[in-house]
Protein backbone atom coordinates (compact mmCIF):
# COMPACT_ATOMS: atom_id res chain seq x y z
CA UNK A 1 0.00 0.00 0.00
CA UNK A 2 1.36 3.39 -1.00
CA UNK A 3 -0.09 6.02 1.36
CA UNK A 4 0.93 8.79 -1.01
CA UNK A 5 -1.17 7.52 -3.94
CA UNK A 6 -3.82 5.15 -2.51
CA UNK A 7 -7.21 6.50 -1.48
CA UNK A 8 -8.05 6.14 2.19
CA UNK A 9 -11.18 6.43 4.23
CA UNK A 10 -10.78 7.83 7.71
CA UNK A 11 -13.38 8.66 10.28
CA UNK A 12 -13.05 11.54 12.71
CA UNK A 13 -11.61 10.81 16.13
CA UNK A 14 -14.36 10.22 18.69
CA UNK A 15 -13.90 10.49 22.41
CA UNK A 16 -15.67 10.47 25.75
CA UNK A 17 -18.36 10.55 26.82
CA UNK A 18 -19.57 7.26 25.36
CA UNK A 19 -23.22 6.29 25.50
CA UNK A 20 -25.36 3.16 25.34
CA UNK A 21 -28.93 3.94 24.40
CA UNK A 22 -31.82 1.50 24.75
CA UNK A 23 -34.29 2.40 22.01
CA UNK A 24 -37.69 0.74 21.74
CA UNK A 25 -39.73 1.87 18.76
CA UNK A 26 -42.48 0.14 16.89
CA UNK A 27 -44.71 0.81 13.92
CA UNK A 28 -47.70 1.53 16.19
CA UNK A 29 -45.94 4.57 17.64
CA UNK A 30 -44.79 3.20 20.99
CA UNK A 31 -41.34 4.32 21.96
CA UNK A 32 -39.00 4.43 24.90
CA UNK A 33 -35.47 5.77 25.07
CA UNK A 34 -32.99 5.34 27.92
CA UNK A 35 -29.68 7.20 27.52
CA UNK A 36 -26.83 5.83 29.62
CA UNK A 37 -23.43 7.48 29.75
CA UNK A 38 -20.76 4.88 30.49
CA UNK A 39 -18.79 5.37 33.70
CA UNK A 40 -15.85 3.61 32.05
CA UNK A 41 -16.00 4.33 28.31
CA UNK A 42 -14.56 0.98 27.20
CA UNK A 43 -17.49 -0.70 28.93
CA UNK A 44 -15.40 -3.60 30.26
CA UNK A 45 -15.66 -4.50 32.99
CA UNK A 46 -19.09 -3.01 33.53
CA UNK A 47 -18.88 -0.40 36.28
CA UNK A 48 -22.24 1.27 35.81
CA UNK A 49 -23.84 4.15 33.98
CA UNK A 50 -25.03 7.67 34.48
CA UNK A 51 -28.61 7.57 33.21
CA UNK A 52 -29.06 11.01 31.69
CA UNK A 53 -32.08 12.91 30.49
CA UNK A 54 -30.88 14.39 27.22
CA UNK A 55 -33.56 15.36 24.70
CA UNK A 56 -31.01 15.89 21.93
CA UNK A 57 -29.61 12.35 22.23
CA UNK A 58 -33.12 10.88 22.57
CA UNK A 59 -34.31 12.60 19.39
CA UNK A 60 -31.05 11.73 17.58
CA UNK A 61 -31.50 8.03 18.38
CA UNK A 62 -35.21 8.07 17.46
CA UNK A 63 -34.28 9.65 14.11
CA UNK A 64 -31.73 6.88 13.56
CA UNK A 65 -34.39 4.28 14.42
CA UNK A 66 -36.78 5.90 11.95
CA UNK A 67 -34.15 6.21 9.20
CA UNK A 68 -33.21 2.52 9.31
CA UNK A 69 -36.74 1.26 10.00
CA UNK A 70 -36.18 -0.24 13.45
CA UNK A 71 -39.11 -2.09 14.92
CA UNK A 72 -38.37 -3.42 18.38
CA UNK A 73 -35.69 -3.03 21.03
CA UNK A 74 -32.20 -2.04 19.94
CA UNK A 75 -28.94 -0.89 21.47
CA UNK A 76 -27.43 2.22 19.90
CA UNK A 77 -23.83 3.08 20.80
CA UNK A 78 -22.58 6.65 20.56
CA UNK A 79 -19.37 8.53 21.21
CA UNK A 80 -18.65 12.25 21.15
CA UNK A 81 -16.96 14.30 18.43
CA UNK A 82 -14.48 17.14 18.90
CA UNK A 83 -17.36 19.65 19.09
CA UNK A 84 -19.09 17.74 21.90
CA UNK A 85 -21.86 16.25 19.72
CA UNK A 86 -22.83 12.59 20.01
CA UNK A 87 -22.08 10.52 16.91
CA UNK A 88 -23.31 7.08 15.92
CA UNK A 89 -20.92 4.16 16.34
CA UNK A 90 -23.29 1.25 15.76
CA UNK A 91 -26.83 -0.05 16.00
CA UNK A 92 -27.15 -3.49 17.57
CA UNK A 93 -30.27 -5.57 16.81
CA UNK A 94 -30.59 -6.69 20.42
CA UNK A 95 -30.98 -5.27 23.90
CA UNK A 96 -27.81 -3.81 25.36
CA UNK A 97 -25.70 -5.83 27.75
CA UNK A 98 -26.41 -3.24 30.42
CA UNK A 99 -30.20 -3.16 29.97
CA UNK A 100 -30.40 -4.16 33.64
CA UNK A 101 -29.85 -0.47 34.42
CA UNK A 102 -33.05 0.48 32.58
CA UNK A 103 -34.95 -2.33 34.27
CA UNK A 104 -33.61 -1.35 37.70
CA UNK A 105 -35.16 2.10 37.22
CA UNK A 106 -38.57 0.51 36.74
CA UNK A 107 -38.76 1.23 33.02
CA UNK A 108 -40.82 -1.64 31.58
CA UNK A 109 -39.01 -1.66 28.26
CA UNK A 110 -38.91 -5.48 27.96
CA UNK A 111 -42.58 -5.71 29.02
CA UNK A 112 -43.46 -3.25 26.26
CA UNK A 113 -41.62 -5.27 23.63
CA UNK A 114 -43.15 -8.61 24.64
CA UNK A 115 -46.68 -7.26 25.04
CA UNK A 116 -46.49 -5.57 21.65
CA UNK A 117 -45.36 -8.78 19.96
CA UNK A 118 -48.24 -10.64 21.64
CA UNK A 119 -50.73 -7.97 20.56
CA UNK A 120 -51.41 -6.90 24.14
CA UNK A 121 -51.69 -3.21 24.87
CA UNK A 122 -50.17 -2.08 28.14
CA UNK A 123 -50.48 1.48 29.40
CA UNK A 124 -47.57 3.90 29.34
CA UNK A 125 -45.33 2.21 26.79
CA UNK A 126 -43.88 5.63 25.91
CA UNK A 127 -41.65 5.69 28.99
CA UNK A 128 -38.26 7.30 29.39
CA UNK A 129 -36.49 8.47 32.55
CA UNK A 130 -37.59 11.83 33.94
CA UNK A 131 -34.46 12.48 36.03
CA UNK A 132 -30.77 11.72 35.69
CA UNK A 133 -29.31 9.15 38.09
CA UNK A 134 -26.10 7.13 38.48
CA UNK A 135 -26.39 3.35 38.77
CA UNK A 136 -23.21 1.43 39.56
CA UNK A 137 -22.66 -2.29 39.43
CA UNK A 138 -22.90 -2.31 43.26
CA UNK A 139 -26.46 -0.97 43.03
CA UNK A 140 -27.43 -3.77 40.65
CA UNK A 141 -25.96 -6.49 42.92
CA UNK A 142 -28.10 -5.26 45.82
CA UNK A 143 -31.36 -5.59 43.86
Amino acid sequence: MDLATDKLIAMPRLDEPAYDVDVYKNSEGSQSVVVRQRINPSGLPFEGNHVVVDNYIEEYCLSIAEAVGLDGLHDIDLMTDIDGRPKLLEVNPRPSGSIAVSLSLGIPIIDAVISNRLGIQIPNTNISPKNSITITERHLWKM
